[in-house]
């Protein structure tokens, strides 16, 4: 506290940097944050000194509580007050890729320098940002003929507790020449598609106004994954890792075979509130719910149809407006999601529901009051499509998750203070995950409110939140046992129900060998060490069981945690295990 405080009176005194004192031994660094592409400075910049000299020990272990932070103002200036020694720079910003300055280890170039901080001198350096990766490219018709406002899509590859996913990442209409570019895409692998008909033209049509002479899609072509793939599984992945440019993929779209497809709305028969305007929607697989209402078959009184479909993949939705007490019009989801794979004529029924009201209480363990800012948040698990519907706690505990559809939620807390953890979700399910509910025609119990016409669920969605975290702590080596900088440290939780939740995974950056997890349930983790890691994969089941046997065992009590050390899963090693 002492040290704090006369580096803050320094400071507001201008007195840049202070003289060298043997009590206070610090120096200064001051600089500017700058964009690469466009040598303008860059503010809001996150900043982070990680020292590599091994300091005064504070009582705690974790080498992020000896690291010093300060964010850069909005000309992109920054100035810190530091300990004397040699530090490495992490610079963070939203739509910029993580950089490191300064950084020595095994895995960095000879001619990599530390910074040093000189007792009573400051430091002027001058950091350059590069701005996440984007895809460029064309569109072209069968005929090579630039396809103007056709529809470009980038697919996230991403790894989850139930395998690996794709997830919309971007989304946008190319130019008058064909031409498209999209921005600020996270480092990874992504899979592009294009589509060019009335269908996918139609969620634009209510945020763009289109050129009187922009031709007609008809009923356009099939989508095509790069390159000319009619499904994502087959579809060639663009490497936006470690690139500093555009990557350009063109899509040359392809004569398309149209099918008729015909769903049959099963409604249920109730005295419950009316149900309006039911209807089914024809989604592009991998789309989020909330924009189902932009996809609707043509049809009514519980028949629909598509005469002339594009081939491909699809999933279908039924979806229903219902009115409130206060005359407000909302459209509820009222059936689970149905994939359908359209290679030929299809005929599907689909089963619809009346949607559920979810009244929930939260508890914290030990009892204690109920902070505000919580979020209950119940996300689809659904290879087909997204969906999260969310709604605020109040500081009694009570919530009331209104009109949600059928289907299978894993449920979380967001907003929780430090040192918590989701300990439980209950539900009447007999069935039910860990932390997962299920909501379908016969679960949970439920009964009409009469006064409302609304279906409740019988008992409460019962939230227990945990103020007794645990934390994990320790060492990374080599295996010549010397500290190994800059390791991926990773916690996989040891219980099969846990491993399906992804609030039960942990992943840390040891800077400087050290490492401290904090807010870990207690139980039982495996616990591993990587010299690099793509992101997200230790979520993935097959990936946990062939690293298995390079993990440690390790049991996680509430509290400050013990101490374990953990040796490097260097790259080489780690393709052995994966081959």
């Amino acid at each position: 506290m002492i040290i704090h405080f006369l580096l803050s009176v320094a400071i507001l005194q201008g007195n840049w940097p202070p003289p060298c004192r043997p009590e206070l031994p610090i120096g200064g660094i001051d600089g500017i944050t700058m964009r690469s592409d466009a040598d303008e400075p860059l503010p809001f910049v996150k900043l982070t000194f990680i020292p590599l000299d091994p300091q005064p020990s504070s009582g705690r272990s974790s080498s992020a509580s000896r690291s010093f932070q300060v964010t850069s103002n909005p000309m992109g200036d920054f100035r810190r007050l530091l300990p004397t020694g040699r530090y490495f720079i992490v610079a963070d910003r939203e739509y910029y890729v993580h950089r490191e300055f300064f950084r020595t280890g095994p895995d960095m170039p000879p001619e990599a320098k530390s910074l040093i901080i000189v007792c009573g001198g400051a430091q002027s350096v001058r950091l350059a940002m590069d701005p996440n990766p984007s895809i460029i490219g064309k569109v072209y018709g069968p005929l090579g003929q630039p396809l103007p406002a056709a529809t470009v899509q980038a697919y996230q590859l991403r790894y989850t507790p139930y395998g690996r996913e794709l997830h919309l990442a971007a989304t946008e209409l190319a130019q008058e020449n064909g031409q498209y570019r999209l921005f600020r895409l996270d480092p990874g692998y992504y899979f592009v598609s294009a589509s060019f008909s009335r269908a996918a033209l139609q969620p634009w049509r209510s945020v763009l106004e289109f050129s009187p002479n922009l031709s007609n899609p008809d009923d356009g072509y099939s989508t095509i994954y790069y390159s000319g793939a009619l499904r994502s599984e087959n579809a060639k992945p663009v490497n936006l890792l470690g690139v500093r440019e555009a990557a350009n993929v063109d899509i040359v779209l392809k004569d398309s075979r149209y099918f008729k497809l015909k769903v049959k709305l099963l409604l249920p028969q109730s005295t419950a509130r009316p149900m309006l305007n039911p209807r089914v929607a024809i989604l592009p697989t991998g789309s989020d719910l909330g924009i189902a209402a932009n996809y609707p078959a043509i049809g009514r009184d519980a028949n629909y149809s598509q005469d002339r479909l594009l081939e491909g993949d699809y999933v279908l939705v039924a979806l229903a407006d219902f009115i409130d007490a206060d005359d407000k019009t909302s459209t509820a989801v009222i059936s689970d999601t149905v994939p359908v794979r359209l290679s030929e004529d299809t005929e599907i029924p689909i089963t619809a529901m009346y949607p559920l009201d979810l009244l929930g209480r939260l508890t914290s363990q030990p009892n204690s009051s109920i902070p505000r800012g919580l979020r209950v948040r119940l996300v689809r698990v659904d290879r087909n499509a997204q969906q999260t519907v969310a709604v605020d706690v109040d500081t009694t505990g009570s919530f009331n998750l209104l009109d949600v559809g059928p289907g299978t939620y894993d449920v979380y807390l967001s907003g929780t203070p430090r040192n918590s953890f989701l300990q439980d979700v209950r539900l009447s399910n007999a069935d039910r995950q860990f932390g997962q509910i299920r909501i379908d025609g016969k679960q949970p119990e439920r009964f009409l409110e009469e006064a409302t016409g609304r279906w409740q669920s019988i008992l409460p969605l019962n939230v227990v939140m945990n103020l007794q975290s645990g934390n994990a702590v320790g060492r990374v080596m080599d295996a010549a046992g010397q500290p190994f900088l800059e390791a991926t440290v990773v916690l996989v939780p040891a219980s099969a129900a846990a491993r399906l939740r992804t609030d039960r995974y942990f992943k840390v950056i040891a800077h400087t060998g050290e490492f401290q997890i904090p807010e870990v349930p207690p139980g039982r983790y495996i616990a591993y060490a990587f010299q690099r890691l793509e992101q997200d994969y230790y979520f993935d089941p097959d990936f946990n069981a062939r690293i298995a046997s390079r993990g440690v065992t390790v049991d996680i009590a509430a509290g400050p945690g013990r101490q374990m050390d953990l040796i490097v899963v260097t790259t080489d090693a780690l393709a052995k295990l994966l081959q």
